[in-house]
C-alpha cells in the first residue's frame, strides 16, 4: 500500500515559489510513518515531473503493520519570492479489512473418527468471510491453516470457503490449537480452538445390601468428567469384562461371569453400578450348591474372596467395547460382597 503526500506548484512563474509538506499517517490511533520535505525556490524533490515539488512516499504492507482505517494527515506550505504564503491542509484515507471466520470453537472427540452423538458432534464448521470492499479484485479461495496441537484435528478441504473441522484427539490444554483463515496473502486473527472428550470416571460411594434371593448387591456411584474436570451428561456408555471370570477360592464352582452391556444416551451425571451375586438369575450369581455360597452382606464383612474379573468403560458408544475408554479396573467379589479394585482412568487418550 502506498501513501503520497505531496506539494504542486505549477504555472507560469512556478520557479519563483518554494514549498514544504509534513505528513503523518496512522493506523487507527497508531503513527507509523510521519516526515517533513521542503524545497527551495524552483525546486523538486518529489515525484511529479512538472513544477516546484516537494513529496513524501511510503510503501506498507497490510498484513504487517495491521488491518484497520489507515489516515494520511498533511500540512502544505508555499511562498513566492514576492512574500505571498499560502498554508492549507489536506487528508486522506483507506480502511484495510482482515479476512475473518465465524463457527465454533470446540468439537468433541469420541473415540474414533467420524463417532458423534447428539449434543457432542465430533465435526464442526468454520466460514470465511473476505470482508473485501466492492470495488477489491478479491477472488482466491480462501485457505486454512493450524498451529498448535495439529495432531488433534482434521481439515475436510483446503482451499475452500467454508471448512470442516473434525476432531481426531483429545486436548490436554484449553485452546491448544489456533485456526487461521487467509485469502491473498491476509490472514486472520487466530481462532483459539480446543477437542472436547470424556476423560474419567470416578467413583465410589459403594454400599452393599442384600438381594431378595440369598446373596448380596454391591452399588458403586460413578460421575463421568472430560480433560477439564466439568461433568458431562447424556453420552451413551457401555462396560466390557475378561472373556471368563478369575477364581480366587479354591475350588470354586457355581459363579457366573457378569453380563457386558450398554446405554444409548443414557448418562445422567451420574449411574451407579451394581455388581450381585445371589440364588436366581441375572447378575453374577451362585447357585444353591455353589462353592463358596453368597450370603447376605455381614458385620464385619468377610474377607473370604470368591472369583474378580477386569472391567473397562467405554462412553461415546453403547456397543460393548467401543467408544472412548474412560476407566479400567477390578471387580472383586467376596462371599458377602463386591468392590472396585485397582482402578485406573483415564486410560486412553
Amino acid at each position: 500500500m502506498d501513501a503520497l503526500a505531496g506539494t504542486q506548484i505549477v504555472g507560469d512563474y512556478w520557479y519563483t515559489w518554494a514549498g514544504s509538506i509534513s505528513s503523518t499517517e496512522q493506523v487507527g490511533s497508531t503513527t507509523i510513518h510521519t516526515g517533513y520535505a521542503g524545497v527551495g525556490y524552483g525546486g523538486n524533490n518529489g515525484f511529479i515531473a512538472d513544477g516546484t515539488a516537494a513529496g513524501l512516499q511510503w510503501d506498507d504492507s497490510p498484513s504487517t503493520s495491521g488491518a484497520g482505517a489507515y489516515g494520511l494527515s498533511n500540512s502544505h506550505v508555499a511562498w513566492s519570492q514576492c512574500s505571498d504564503y499560502y498554508p492549507y491542509s489536506t487528508s486522506d484515507s483507506l480502511t484495510v479489512n482482515k479476512p475473518t471466520m465465524t463457527g465454533y470453537d470446540a468439537v468433541w472427540f469420541l473415540g474414533a473418527t467420524g463417532q458423534s452423538q447428539s449434543g457432542y458432534a465430533n465435526i464442526t464448521y468454520e466460514t470465511a468471510h473476505t470482508n473485501c470492499g466492492a470495488s477489491d479484485t478479491c477472488t482466491d479461495t480462501p485457505s486454512w491453516t493450524a498451529t498448535g496441537n495439529t495432531s488433534e484435528i482434521s481439515f475436510l478441504c483446503n482451499p475452500c470457503a467454508v471448512q470442516t473441522v473434525g476432531g481426531v484427539a483429545r486436548s490436554n490444554t484449553f485452546h491448544d490449537i489456533q485456526l487461521v483463515v487467509s485469502i491473498g496473502g491476509f490472514s486472520s486473527d487466530p481462532l483459539p480452538f480446543t477437542v472436547y472428550a470424556p476423560y474419567e470416571l470416578t467413583c465410589c460411594n459403594m454400599t452393599s445390601n442384600s438381594a431378595f434371593f440369598d446373596g448380596f448387591e454391591t452399588t458403586v456411584t460413578l460421575t463421568l468428567y472430560d480433560r477439564f474436570n466439568d461433568p458431562l451428561v447424556g453420552l451413551a456408555y457401555n462396560e466390557s469384562f475378561t472373556a471368563t471370570l478369575i477364581p480366587d477360592y479354591a475350588g470354586l464352582s457355581g459363579w457366573g461371569q457378569p453380563t457386558a452391556g450398554g446405554v444409548a444416551g443414557g448418562w445422567v451425571g451420574s449411574m451407579g453400578d451394581k455388581m450381585g451375586a445371589f440364588d436366581g438369575t441375572g447378575g453374577s450369581r451362585c447357585t444353591t450348591v455353589a462353592n463358596p455360597h453368597c450370603t447376605h452382606p455381614q458385620s464385619p464383612l468377610s474377607t473370604t474372596m470368591a472369583m474378580h474379573n477386569n472391567q473397562s468403560w467405554q462412553v461415546g458408544n453403547s456397543i460393548v467395547g467401543y467408544g472412548l475408554q474412560v476407566r479400567t479396573d477390578t471387580q472383586q467379589f467376596y462371599v458377602d460382597h463386591a468392590l472396585y479394585t485397582y482402578p485406573v482412568g483415564p486410560t486412553q487418550p
